[in-house]
């Protein structure tokens, strides 16, 4: 994953990749929030980029939920 912004923030933006942006933050934000400060991230989804393949044993959207769960509890523990 990658992220940009403040890491602070209530606000957080969740940048689900293309072909051509897998995991990539970029710096400044791409976004109009005039004055709001938010926490930008952009996870690399399962089977993309360096990422392990998904696995058999779960449904890919339950792997992506389980995952964004975990990636967000680490990023953001008081939340």
């Amino acid at each position: 994953y990658s992220e940009a912004g403040d890491p602070y923030s209530n606000d957080i933006v969740i940048f689900f990749h293309g072909v051509f942006a897998v995991g990539s933050a970029p710096e400044p934000l791409p976004l109009a929030l005039g004055d709001r400060r938010v926490h930008y991230i952009a996870p690399t989804l399962p089977g993309w980029g360096a990422t392990s393949s998904p696995s058999n044993l779960r449904s890919y959207r339950q792997g992506l939920y389980e995952d964004l769960t975990a990636l967000l509890s680490h990023l953001h523990p008081t939340h």
